[in-house]
């Protein structure tokens, strides 16, 4: 993934509402979403930053299963 897909102002509010706090996560997908982002590109943030699994960014941001 290009290091610059994401603005530097979009990388500061996801930690501005993290703030090293897992159960803030299901914040920042709120947030983020209001600022224009899908969920893919909230996964694929959360992945990158945190450098976790994309099963347990899905968990942790509370991320809804349209699959079933």
């Amino acid at each position: 993934m290009n290091d610059n897909k994401f603005p530097g102002e979009i990388k500061d509010l996801f930690y501005s509402i993290y703030n090293n706090d897992q159960a803030n996560l299901k914040l920042v997908a709120v947030e983020l979403q209001n600022r224009g982002l899908g969920y893919m590109e909230i996964l694929m943030l959360t992945v990158k930053e945190l450098q976790i699994g994309l099963g347990e960014a899905i968990t942790l941001l509370e991320i809804p299963d349209y699959t079933g």
